[in-house]
């Protein structure tokens, strides 16, 4: 098995490339194509001189929280694991409310809820996407607003939100370098982004592949910044988002990972789940290539990791950034019959990576296990930075990431309007799942016990006094609850 140290194929951060200069399809894309990052200039090696912490995001899409190793324990992501994982916390039980995309952007960039940012879904109506955000007002007060308010020189590369429409030209309050992806999903080749006030469009050449032209973009934006001014990264590559594609540098690695294989993969007896999830038929025939791509699709953010972190150094800022690493939401791979899906509160789609390097409080690295969310970015960010910031749902994670915690929160609020799954409310704990359906249906896990989540408790009498301890939560929690849902038992 191969080692993230001695991975053939892996190319040198931030060196000038032999950029191959046009393919005709994408099939004809070899592993001889680099990635199109250059060298920082020989400016970049200057002292920083601000004191204000630096902030970077590096926000992946839809990537699994247990993708940074394979399932044998072989480094997935060799940048991750040697530059932020080795200098950091590692949140083990990192999760999001909302299974989905666009809502777990907006919680991250407000530190709220669904419930709050009134975005539930992806689509551009008044409960989700972009429009949802922008006609709730939420757009004015953001980690990019609050961090340039207080004289940060703040950058968003890669996707902003769903719904987001680039050909307006509209950049939102807060931001000072805009690089945003046009379309609902963006992509990996033949895509457009607004740069400013202009919209440019990107071909299917190697040199197009996004991740890698949304990472040199990044190290651009650092370099960009005067020595004496803090800047805020928010990176967000659309890998690996299906359908994936991998990148020009990593067409063949991964490709002896073996066929994925759990108790809860295309569950057979599905008697004691909701109605939806007893109509899916069996999944006549789980593929290995979408996850493989997956698994190649994170090397290329991880090669983007290592430019960023490479040019922080250079530029003198890294021991005085913070830097970041999550993903929006994870996925199934084909548990509970559910193929490659999300918007359920089962672990695989809300659980997700997250790691947190920022040397004057990481110095000793450390695995956490205390849950946390995505709404915890955004209070953590302001406070490290030392801005004001209005009240948020989220909680500061400095006394995790320094290791003094003596108290955190021991349950928190899932919630979902529409999509695969009917409306629900629920609330998890470290050692249970429970979750109320519109439909008046029942979900009660017990995580220690069963992992996978395999059989459902709500009926149990052995789980009576479980089962309504935690409907008491949900009630407290679901406050206000999702549209149309009204079934607190």
């Amino acid at each position: 098995m191969m080692t993230g140290s001695t991975r053939k194929g892996r190319r040198p951060a931030l060196r000038v490339a032999a950029i191959v200069a046009s393919l005709a399809t994408i099939v004809a894309l070899t592993q001889t194509a680099t990635r199109p990052t250059r060298a920082a200039p020989a400016s970049a090696a200057r002292p920083a001189t601000t004191t204000a912490p630096n902030i970077a995001i590096i926000l992946s899409d839809d990537q699994r929280w247990d993708t940074l190793t394979t399932p044998d324990g072989t480094v997935a992501m060799p940048n991750v694991k040697s530059m932020l994982q080795d200098h950091g916390v590692t949140f083990e039980n990192a999760y999001i409310p909302v299974t989905i995309c666009c809502p777990s952007r907006t919680s991250i960039l407000t530190g709220n809820y669904s419930h709050t940012t009134g975005v539930y879904l992806n689509g551009n109506n008044k409960y989700g996407g972009w429009q949802a955000f922008n006609a709730h007002g939420e757009e004015s007060s953001t980690i990019a607003t609050w961090l340039h308010d207080a004289g940060y020189e703040t950058g968003l590369i890669g996707k902003y939100l769903n719904g987001y429409d680039a050909s307006t030209l509209y950049v939102p309050p807060g931001w000072d370098r805009w690089f945003a992806l046009q379309g609902e999903r963006g992509g990996y080749y033949n895509y457009s982004v607004l740069d400013q006030d202009h919209l440019v469009s990107y071909g299917s050449n190697a040199s197009d592949y996004s991740t890698y032209v949304f990472g040199q973009q990044a190290v651009d934006f650092i370099n960009s910044v005067p020595s004496d001014k803090p800047l805020f990264l928010y990176l967000a590559p659309h890998a690996p988002h299906g359908p994936v594609q991998a990148p020009p540098d990593h067409q063949t690695e991964f490709a002896d990972l073996p066929p994925w294989d759990v108790p809860s993969s295309n569950e057979a007896d599905v008697s004691d789940k909701p109605q939806y999830i007893q109509q899916l038929p069996l999944i006549p025939k789980y593929g290995p290539m979408f996850r493989i791509d997956q698994y190649r699709a994170d090397l290329g953010i991880d090669d983007v990791v290592g430019d960023v972190v490479n040019t922080l150094a250079a530029d003198g800022r890294l021991g005085n950034t913070m830097i970041m690493y999550l993903t929006d939401n994870g996925l199934t791979w084909n548990e509970h019959r559910l193929k490659n899906t999300k918007y359920t509160p089962y672990e695989e789609p809300s659980r997700i990576p997250l790691v947190i390097r920022y040397d004057p409080l990481t110095a000793t690295p450390l695995q956490d296990t205390h849950p946390v969310l995505n709404i915890d970015l955004a209070p953590t960010i302001a406070s490290v930075a030392g801005v004001p910031f209005p009240s948020t749902e989220g909680s500061d994670l400095r006394p995790l990431l320094d290791g003094t915690a003596t108290t955190w929160r021991t349950k928190f609020l899932i919630e979902h309007f529409r999509g695969v799954a009917p409306p629900y409310c629920g609330v998890h704990t470290a050692s249970f799942m429970y979750v109320a359906y519109e439909t008046h249906e029942e979900e009660l896990y017990d995580l220690s016990a069963d992992p996978y989540e395999l059989q459902n408790v709500a009926t149990d009498p052995n789980y009576l006094s479980v089962l309504l301890r935690m409907r008491r939560q949900m009630a407290q929690l679901c406050s206000p609850p999702p549209p149309g849902f009204d079934f607190f038992p």
